[in-house]
Protein backbone atom coordinates (compact mmCIF):
# COMPACT_ATOMS: atom_id res chain seq x y z
CA UNK A 1 0.00 0.00 0.00
CA UNK A 2 2.76 2.10 0.63
CA UNK A 3 4.55 1.66 -2.58
CA UNK A 4 1.37 2.47 -4.30
CA UNK A 5 0.70 5.44 -2.58
CA UNK A 6 3.96 6.70 -3.20
CA UNK A 7 4.02 6.26 -6.49
CA UNK A 8 0.95 8.32 -6.80
CA UNK A 9 2.85 10.80 -4.95
CA UNK A 10 6.01 11.10 -7.30
CA UNK A 11 3.50 11.09 -10.64
CA UNK A 12 1.71 13.82 -9.43
CA UNK A 13 5.24 15.94 -8.54
CA UNK A 14 6.78 14.40 -11.89
CA UNK A 15 3.82 16.50 -13.75
CA UNK A 16 5.10 19.76 -12.43
CA UNK A 17 8.50 19.62 -10.08
CA UNK A 18 9.62 23.44 -10.07
CA UNK A 19 7.93 23.56 -6.94
CA UNK A 20 7.49 27.06 -6.50
CA UNK A 21 10.14 28.59 -4.78
CA UNK A 22 12.08 25.02 -3.77
CA UNK A 23 15.36 24.43 -5.13
CA UNK A 24 15.54 20.64 -3.79
CA UNK A 25 13.51 17.52 -3.74
CA UNK A 26 14.70 15.06 -0.68
CA UNK A 27 13.98 11.34 -0.51
CA UNK A 28 14.69 10.25 2.41
CA UNK A 29 15.86 6.66 2.02
CA UNK A 30 15.86 3.67 4.65
CA UNK A 31 18.84 4.19 6.97
CA UNK A 32 18.54 7.64 7.60
CA UNK A 33 20.41 8.83 4.29
CA UNK A 34 19.10 11.69 2.44
CA UNK A 35 19.75 12.13 -1.43
CA UNK A 36 18.52 15.54 -2.88
CA UNK A 37 18.18 16.41 -6.31
CA UNK A 38 17.60 19.29 -8.40
CA UNK A 39 14.55 20.25 -8.74
CA UNK A 40 14.57 22.86 -11.55
CA UNK A 41 13.74 20.42 -14.64
CA UNK A 42 13.78 17.24 -12.57
CA UNK A 43 11.59 14.43 -14.78
CA UNK A 44 10.55 11.45 -12.34
CA UNK A 45 9.36 8.41 -14.03
CA UNK A 46 8.54 4.78 -13.03
CA UNK A 47 10.48 1.14 -14.29
CA UNK A 48 10.40 -2.00 -12.46
CA UNK A 49 9.59 -1.10 -8.89
CA UNK A 50 12.16 2.26 -9.31
CA UNK A 51 12.31 5.54 -9.52
CA UNK A 52 13.71 7.21 -12.36
CA UNK A 53 14.84 10.27 -11.64
CA UNK A 54 16.58 12.42 -15.08
CA UNK A 55 18.07 15.89 -14.20
CA UNK A 56 17.64 18.86 -16.05
CA UNK A 57 21.50 17.71 -17.57
CA UNK A 58 20.20 14.46 -18.27
CA UNK A 59 22.21 12.61 -15.56
CA UNK A 60 20.14 9.82 -14.68
CA UNK A 61 19.54 8.36 -10.77
CA UNK A 62 17.90 5.19 -10.04
CA UNK A 63 15.72 4.95 -6.86
CA UNK A 64 14.22 1.63 -5.44
CA UNK A 65 10.49 2.97 -4.39
CA UNK A 66 11.00 0.00 -1.11
CA UNK A 67 14.16 2.29 -0.18
CA UNK A 68 12.02 5.26 -0.24
CA UNK A 69 10.61 6.41 3.04
CA UNK A 70 9.33 9.88 1.95
CA UNK A 71 10.40 13.24 0.12
CA UNK A 72 9.99 16.83 0.52
CA UNK A 73 11.12 19.71 -1.61
CA UNK A 74 13.42 22.19 -0.02
CA UNK A 75 15.66 24.84 -0.41
CA UNK A 76 18.82 23.50 1.49
CA UNK A 77 20.97 20.64 -0.48
CA UNK A 78 22.32 19.83 2.97
CA UNK A 79 25.88 19.97 4.26
CA UNK A 80 27.80 16.96 3.00
CA UNK A 81 28.75 14.65 5.49
CA UNK A 82 31.67 12.14 5.84
CA UNK A 83 35.23 11.50 6.28
CA UNK A 84 37.27 12.82 3.66
CA UNK A 85 38.88 9.73 1.66
CA UNK A 86 36.35 6.95 2.61
CA UNK A 87 34.78 6.87 -1.17
CA UNK A 88 33.34 3.39 -0.32
CA UNK A 89 31.71 4.72 3.04
CA UNK A 90 33.10 2.26 5.76
CA UNK A 91 33.66 4.87 8.08
CA UNK A 92 38.01 3.91 7.70
CA UNK A 93 40.27 5.40 4.89
CA UNK A 94 42.43 2.57 3.33
CA UNK A 95 43.44 1.04 0.36
CA UNK A 96 39.62 -0.06 -0.81
CA UNK A 97 38.77 3.53 -1.27
CA UNK A 98 41.42 4.36 -3.79
CA UNK A 99 40.16 1.30 -5.65
CA UNK A 100 37.16 2.49 -5.08
CA UNK A 101 37.51 6.08 -6.25
CA UNK A 102 39.54 5.27 -9.42
CA UNK A 103 36.22 2.84 -10.27
CA UNK A 104 33.94 6.14 -9.79
CA UNK A 105 36.43 7.77 -12.15
CA UNK A 106 36.46 5.01 -15.08
CA UNK A 107 32.67 5.14 -14.46
CA UNK A 108 32.54 8.57 -15.92
CA UNK A 109 28.91 9.15 -14.49
CA UNK A 110 28.19 12.24 -12.97
CA UNK A 111 28.08 12.12 -8.87
CA UNK A 112 24.42 13.13 -7.99
CA UNK A 113 25.02 12.03 -4.44
CA UNK A 114 26.25 15.20 -2.36
CA UNK A 115 28.12 13.19 0.58
CA UNK A 116 30.11 10.42 -1.56
CA UNK A 117 31.12 13.74 -3.92
CA UNK A 118 32.19 15.21 -0.66
CA UNK A 119 34.04 12.40 0.39
CA UNK A 120 35.76 11.77 -2.84
CA UNK A 121 36.99 15.51 -3.10
CA UNK A 122 40.15 14.66 -1.22
CA UNK A 123 41.91 17.78 -2.24
CA UNK A 124 38.08 20.09 -2.11
CA UNK A 125 38.62 21.57 -5.46
CA UNK A 126 35.19 21.06 -6.09
CA UNK A 127 36.11 17.93 -8.71
CA UNK A 128 36.67 14.89 -8.50
CA UNK A 129 40.14 13.86 -10.79
CA UNK A 130 42.74 12.00 -10.77
CA UNK A 131 44.28 14.65 -8.23
CA UNK A 132 42.01 12.84 -6.04
CA UNK A 133 43.66 9.89 -6.22
CA UNK A 134 46.97 11.58 -5.97
CA UNK A 135 45.75 12.79 -2.64
CA UNK A 136 44.27 9.87 -1.33
CA UNK A 137 47.26 7.46 -1.99
CA UNK A 138 49.15 10.42 0.45
CA UNK A 139 46.22 10.51 2.46
CA UNK A 140 46.82 6.17 2.99
CA UNK A 141 50.57 6.26 3.13
CA UNK A 142 51.02 8.48 5.92
CA UNK A 143 48.08 6.72 7.92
Amino acid sequence: MRKIILIIMLAIVGLNVQADGFGYVKFNLTGGNEQPFAADGLKITFDNGNAVLTLADGTVSTLNLDDINYFYFTDDAGTPTGLKGDVNNDKEVGVADITALINLLLTDEQITDADLFYRADVNSDDEISIADVTALVNLVLTQ
